[in-house]
């Protein structure tokens, strides 16, 4: 799993909105990754979707290895933060 470190101020305010809706931080983040926009794939330069290349799917340009938000945070790590 990874981790995010953030400021102490901005952990205090994350686990006072998870409080207030009546969860725990984890399981408010949880609520907030489900209910996140999908990714616009095309806006990432370092994937590719050709027609006929693994059916159209997205993959990580010049390979046909099909991406995820995990699997660029795991390949690309100065992607990070666009996922």
């Amino acid at each position: 799993m990874a981790s995010i470190e953030i400021p102490d101020e901005q952990a205090a305010a994350l686990k006072a909105q998870a409080a207030a809706h009546g969860f725990t931080l984890e399981n408010w983040i949880q609520k907030l990754a489900v209910n996140a926009s999908p990714i616009d794939w095309a806006q990432c330069p370092v994937v590719e979707s050709v027609p006929g290349k693994v059916s159209g799917a997205w993959v990580l340009r010049d390979t046909r290895m099909p991406v995820s938000a995990r699997s660029l945070r795991t390949s690309k790590p100065e992607l990070a933060l666009m996922t």
